[in-house]
């Protein structure tokens, strides 16, 4: 009995299914899950059920669908009122509400997919919206529902019909259908459990489209449509679309649209999952067993991802049975077909551990598309995807997906690797769409290369035509990674600029090379600084000591073995092709193993046990040899040689050790020569910079200052020509790490810095002189902060809540009366002008007095800047000039006007601060001369100290300072140097109150790091009550130390903490955003900064 089954399907939100069928009470609970297709069929099977064990042939039609069956959307909405004493509240829900009529019948039966078992008749279609709110409502008293979300639906839904065969008793005597157990119509357990229908996912429209090759696919339905079942292997480079064609195969035959119980399904498994979970022995056997009945029974097809998988499923050590073997009778009796998949490799060693089972197949060879025919698909691929979303492939784009993809991915064949491409450049345009909120993203060349940049670690510079580097500019990369050896980085340069401008052999490794000389000479540094330019991590090089690879076997060790196939060589450059390759102490390697090695130098390929071929071509093969450094000094003689001798000792070496086979393939063989004492106090400034970013002293809030005296005595202690800088690094961390760690253990201050600093003993000899102190954080401020503290800290925020502003320009108000009113104000003005009078009175000779001329001057911006400040409150409290002033209604201003005068009380508040500082300096009350040097102590100080500089050249254009700059540099003042070099630097002026300026911000400011992001950073600021205004004469008081020595005396604190782009004031408890560098706010920043500190300053 063939019956057509309808079924509801809904999609109520994406990648989300459900299926049912209403009007059956027993199949009207939804079946939920990603694949409708499934669904659908799962559906379909409990029908089949509930019609062979709980209906009687003549129950059948309730499987029926109604006549006119259609969906309707539904908008429900009910008053809902849960206590007599609450306002009543609306619930609301879009549902759809299926309705149909049988034949004879004159109502209209009404179902909701929400609510299962649920149905009611309404006699005319047009009362179907009334009907169903009624009927809501009655079911929601009820039911005590206080929510309809449950009966929400999504947009999308449909009613697919399903024509299957039940198989009972026909109604024509003498005829009987199938049972409905057999066959198509029994449930595949077993192979639901190990693979994934394919003709499921081509319902679905999730198989990914397959471009060209369509005689290929012609062959194969036709192949795989005959009566005969037809076992075939596509054979190919992986990425040359088997996958895809038999994706593609799958649906063809769903687009046939042939009923359920004559149509073929096509299911894809592997040997692993055949026998996952099976640890029983005789379990798996079972199961396979269960599987080949399934496909028999049904006429299904298997789809194998991997022949040679296949083979060895289910092999042991002491057996030869497995999965291919079990199958291999149902092959021969013909009771289903497989189709599968191998390359040229794993094809030959399936033939060879099962050439039986392999010979059951035929096999259809699939070349690698030309590049020609790659553009023709890709070119089609594109179109779909532009189709798709607003993403637009440019020409160029796409010539350089074909170029990169060829270049690069040489483990894939075209048109795989182009096509993967082409999609991985159309996700990340999709994640900029939704990132950067834009309506349309151009996949150019620059987004390409940028896509295999992220996949690859290889630099831009490489993958995008015409952004090289000059020689120059990689010489200088290398440079500050190697020391001493020219010739190792002038043939580094050339090998990266012959990789950048895209001119190396893509049939060999981008470079091999042969480092060869004494030990701790900078062989591996070199590797390590090639895989950091290259690739961008020192973890892409894969390092080989090849002292353990000098037996016989140990090529198995570096390709694999049949039960571990995946060789220590191979199965890393397989999973990493963009690597350096360094095979450390060439030399002692087995004959075999440079054999191997010869083949990958030639070739840039190797095979592995597994007969997968890896490709080498994107690698650089390094090796180093100590050959002929123990004859150096023999050969070359006292006199030591020049740079020619010794490359052309160490090649003769090289090249007797060699056979001359593998010699040849060497790209250029680098001799290196002994480190001289410049370069090893080089290595030993590095090794000690190293040392500093450990862990366990960042951890620890410890900060280590070495003198540079330390190195030199290091380095001047002999060195082992044999080990080179090895000796070095051993020697320094015998001397300076065991004697810290036991240093450290001393230190009882956790809540603290510690400060350590590390020198040689003042009696010259080779000891170290370890000085440790703490340094704590200074306390919070408590005390009363006055009433222009309250207005400078409450106004910094923008804050403009009416009630506070209200107070703050009181405050303003109030402080500009008095300090008008003061006598000191008085006298300074007085000063101005008796001043001004002596002048003209001495200068009518042309002679000036310096020192009454500057306190003129100091005078002249006092009284200026409180004129300045007089006019702008004047403006603020009597715009109308009428002599009166008159507080602003802050109730009354509207939300822009209020933000205006908090930045108005804040700006003024600072003003007068300041005028409050220089009066106290003119009165005599402080000084009006100083010197700030702000020095760099610990780690990476360089950027706080770069801001300390800027915020400082800030507050001497804001407030007249006229600042005197020196800097430090190698322990050298200088009057002018670049910053980034500066370990220091130093401002001095003579001004009235600068000298509580500087005072306010002396003392350490800290640059705290996580453990993972580098060494803390300390800086000091140290005040000293002189002022300097002639640089050359600054300078030199400097550097002969007149102006003090600058030592650490411990009476200082941790005034500010930078960290997260924000600068603590430990004292005020709070945090200032830094502006960026060589920005406007600057100028903002430094005055917030210095005239809070200045309104608590209590001074000594």
């Amino acid at each position: 009995m063939k019956v057509t089954l309808q079924m509801y399907v809904a999609q109520p939100q994406r990648g989300h299914f459900e299926v049912s069928m209403p009007w059956v009470s027993a199949l009207s609970s939804p079946l939920r899950g990603p694949s409708p297709a499934k669904l659908k069929e799962e559906l379909m099977f409990q029908a089949l059920e509930l019609a062979q064990e709980k209906l009687a042939p003549s129950e059948l039609d309730r499987l029926i669908a109604p006549d006119e069956l259609q969906v309707m959307n539904v908008y429900i909405e009910l008053e809902h009122q849960s206590e007599s004493s609450r306002t009543p509240v609306h619930l609301k829900a879009f549902t759809h509400a299926i309705i149909g009529t049988w034949p004879g019948d004159t109502n209209w039966h009404v179902w909701f997919p929400k609510l299962p078992g649920e149905t009611f008749v309404v006699q005319r279609i047009e009362d179907i919206y009334y009907e169903a709110q009624a009927w809501i409502a009655r079911w929601a008293v009820r039911n005590d529902v206080i929510s309809l979300d449950q009966l929400n639906c999504g947009p999308f839904y449909s009613i697919d019909p399903f024509e299957v065969e039940l198989g009972f008793p026909s109604a024509v005597e003498g005829k009987s259908d199938e049972p409905a157990s057999s066959g198509r119509l029994r449930r595949p357990e077993t192979l639901q459990q190990v693979a994934a229908n394919l003709l499921h996912r081509a319902e679905d429209g999730t198989l990914p489209p397959a471009y060209g090759r369509l005689d290929v696919v012609r062959e194969l339905v036709a192949a795989l449509s005959s009566p005969k079942a037809t076992n075939i292997c596509l054979v190919g480079p992986s990425g040359v679309g088997k996958t895809a064609l038999i994706g593609e195969v799958a649906r063809q035959a769903w687009l046939l649209g042939k009923s359920y119980q004559v149509r073929r399904d096509i299911w894809q498994s592997s040997g692993d999952r055949i026998i996952a979970g099976m640890s029983i022995i005789g379990q798996w056997e079972q199961r396979a067993e269960t599987l080949c009945d399934e496909l028999a029974a049904r006429g299904d097809l298997l789809v194998i991802d991997d022949l040679l998988g296949l083979v060895r499923a289910g092999r042991t050590t002491h057996g030869e049975s497995n999965v291919a073997r079990f199958i291999e009778p149902y092959l021969e009796q013909g009771r289903f077909a497989i189709i599968t998949e191998a390359t040229e490799q794993t094809w030959e060693l399936a033939r060879t551990l099962a050439p039986g089972f392999v010979d059951k197949f035929r096999r259809v060879q699939l070349p690698e598309l030309a590049y020609t025919d790659t553009l023709s698909v890709l070119t089609e691929q594109v179109r779909d995807l532009e189709r798709q979303q607003p993403v637009r492939f440019t020409p160029d784009g796409v010539e350089t997906m074909l170029h990169l993809a060829r270049r690069f991915f040489r483990q894939e064949a075209f048109p795989g690797k182009a096509v993967r491409l082409a999609k991985q450049c159309y996700n990340e345009a999709l994640r900029r769409i939704n990132t950067l909120m834009v309506r349309e993203i151009r996949i150019d060349a620059e987004l390409v290369a940028e896509v295999v940049h992220r996949q690859t670690g290889l630099p831009t510079t490489i993958l995008h035509q015409g952004h090289g580097r000059s020689a120059k500019a990689i010489r200088t990369a290398f440079e500050g990674r190697i020391y001493g050896q020219p010739d190792a980085i002038d043939v580094l340069v050339g090998l990266v600029l012959t990789i950048e401008q895209g001119l190396s052999d893509a049939r060999r490794p981008l470079g091999s090379f042969l480092l060869i000389g004494p030990s701790g000479v900078g062989k591996t540094e070199t590797a390590k600084a090639l895989s950091f330019d290259l690739f961008g991590s020192e973890e892409r090089m894969i390092r080989f000591d090849m002292s353990e690879f000098s037996e016989p076997y140990s090529t198995s060790r570096l390709i694999g073995t049949l039960g571990q196939p995946d060789g220590e060589l191979t199965g890393r450059v397989r999973l990493q092709p963009f690597s350096v390759l360094l095979f450390d102490e060439i030399e002692k390697a087995h004959s075999r193993v440079l054999d191997l090695l010869l083949q990958l130098l030639g070739d840039g390929r190797l095979t592995d046990a597994a007969g997968r071929t890896v490709d080498f071509c994107n690698t650089v093969v390094v090796m180093t040899s100590n050959l002929g450094a123990d004859s150096e000094e023999r050969w070359l003689g006292f006199g030591g040689g020049g740079a020619a001798d010794r490359a052309l000792h160490y090649q003769r070496s090289a090249e007797q050790f060699f056979r001359p086979e593998f010699f040849n393939r060497i790209d250029r063989i680098v001799a290196y020569r002994p480190l001289e004492a410049e370069t090893l106090r080089r290595i030993a400034r590095r090794t000690v910079r190293e040392i500093l970013e450990r862990r366990g002293l960042r951890q620890a809030q410890v900060l280590v200052d070495v003198d540079p005296r330390l190195i030199e005595s290091l380095v001047g202690q002999s060195v082992d020509r044999r080990y080179g800088a090895r000796t070095l690094a051993h020697r320094i961390e015998q001397q300076l790490i065991t004697p810290l760690a036991q240093k450290l253990t001393q230190s009882v201050a956790s809540d603290a810095l510690t400060r350590v600093t590390m020198m040689p003993t003042a009696d010259g000899g080779r000891g170290i002189d370890l000085r440790l102190h703490s340094i704590h954080r200074a306390k919070r401020y408590t005390g009363a902060v006055g009433t222009l503290g309250e207005v400078l800290v409450s106004g910094t925020d923008g804050d403009a809540a009416t009630e506070r502003l209200q107070v703050r320009l009181k405050h303003i108000r109030l402080e500009i009366e008095t300090l008008l009113a003061r006598p000191q104000t008085q006298l300074v003005v007085d000063d101005y002008e008796r001043i001004l009078a002596r002048l003209n009175t001495e200068g009518g000779d042309g002679v000036w007095s310096e020192d009454l001329a500057e306190k003129l001057r100091q005078r002249e911006v006092f009284r200026s800047k409180l004129q300045h400040a007089q006019r702008r409150i004047e403006g603020m409290f009597d715009p109308e000039h009428t002599g009166s002033w008159e507080t602003p209604v802050t109730t009354q201003l509207d939300k822009t006007t209020s933000h205006r005068m908090a930045s108005f009380a804040a700006e003024v508040g600072r003003e007068l601060i300041w005028l409050n500082t220089q009066l106290a300096s003119l009165s005599g009350a402080s000084g009006d001369a100083a010197t700030l040097v702000i020095r760099g102590l610990a780690g990476p100080h360089e950027t706080m100290l770069a801001h300390w500089h800027e915020w400082l050249l800030a507050l001497s254009d804001a407030l007249d300072l006229n600042l005197t700059v020196a800097y430090l540099v190698q322990d050298v003042w200088r009057p002018t140097a670049d910053l980034a070099q500066a370990h220091g630097v130093a401002f001095s002026t003579e001004s009235a109150g600068v000298l509580d300026l500087f005072r306010v911000l002396e003392g350490y400011t800290w640059s705290p790091r996580l453990p993972s992001h580098g060494q803390h950073a300390l800086l000091l600021a140290q005040v000293v009550e002189q002022g300097v205004t002639d640089k050359t004469r600054f300078v030199r008081m400097l550097q002969q130390g007149e102006l003090g020595s600058f030592d650490e005396d411990g009476a200082h604190c941790v005034e500010f903490v930078e960290a997260d782009g924000q600068l603590e004031d430990v004292r005020w408890q709070r945090k200032i955003a830094i502006p960026e560098e060589k920005s406007s706010k600057n100028k903002s920043f430094a005055l917030e900064l210095v005239m809070a500190r200045l309104a608590i300053w209590e001074k000594p």
